[in-house]
């Protein structure tokens, strides 16, 4: 009986519960910030003034110039290769009426001749490639009309082509070819991005905001008679004045052993 009533006299003076800093959780949804992801090389204008789509029509049609201006070198190719002895008698008249008819006149005459006949057969060996050529050049102008329709199958190719043009042009070592290919590619790459921007993948970012507070945390009164077992109970017990903590464990049987 004396120890229950010490211990009931030392848990009335035991403090006050401090205030213990917890953190709320909103219960409603975090907001969700959604941010397109980064796209590189875009622009949004062809020459700052004309749609993405009229720079590409145009390019297309500049793809189809080249294409029937070869084959209009390859129809002239055929022409001079079919009828040389009189494209002979019309540079050898040309050169006559020009230089004379000395002896030194005559061999540059012939000189030239033979310098026409054997480029107009050179021309002839590579007649297939620039063929070839020109109809690849037919063919990306007709993507290139899609892609400047819409198609986004027809703008990822057509992009392709120019940025393959690009690199042919870092062979040419002409600043101006280099540029203008790069720009062309840029141009046909800012279209197929702008026609695939609902596909591209976003980067989703969650808010969250948090408020912490002061507030007392709630007690609760256990039962010690009542109260399940949860491992040895801490106890203090006044001693000769001093409080030393010591632990009082129930064994099985029901006693209480120190």
């Amino acid at each position: 009986m004396a120890a229950e009533a010490g211990y009931e006299a030392l848990a009335s003076k035991e403090p006050e519960a401090k205030p213990v800093p917890y953190v709320e959780v909103p219960l409603e949804p975090k907001p969700v910030v959604v941010v397109p992801a980064a796209r590189r090389c875009q622009i949004r204008r062809f020459c700052c003034c004309l749609s993405l789509a009229t720079g590409v029509r145009l390019m297309a049609i500049l793809d189809f110039l080249a294409g029937l201006a070869g084959v209009v070198v390859c129809g002239l190719i055929v022409f001079c290769r079919t009828h040389e002895a009189k494209l002979d008698h019309v540079v050898t008249d040309g050169l006559e009426h020009l230089w004379g008819n000395s002896t030194n006149a005559t061999l540059k005459i012939a000189e030239t001749v033979a310098k026409v006949n054997h480029g107009v057969d050179l021309a002839a060996k590579a007649l297939p490639l620039m063929l070839l050529a020109a109809v690849i050049h037919f063919y990306f102008a007709r993507v290139g009309t899609r892609a400047a329709d819409g198609k986004v199958k027809e703008a990822l190719l057509y992009y392709y082509w120019r940025a393959a043009q690009f690199g042919v042009s870092l062979f040419s070592m002409c600043f101006s070819h280099i540029v203008l290919a790069g720009y062309a590619a840029v141009v046909c790459r800012s279209h197929w991005l702008e026609l695939t921007k609902d596909d591209l993948p976003l980067h989703v970012a969650v808010v969250t905001t948090t408020t912490t507070t002061n507030k007392p945390s709630p007690t609760k009164t256990v039962d010690a008679e009542t109260s399940p077992r949860q491992g040895p109970r801490r106890n203090p017990l006044l001693l000769k004045g001093r409080t030393l903590p010591l632990y009082l464990d129930d064994d099985d049987d029901g006693s209480t052993t120190m």
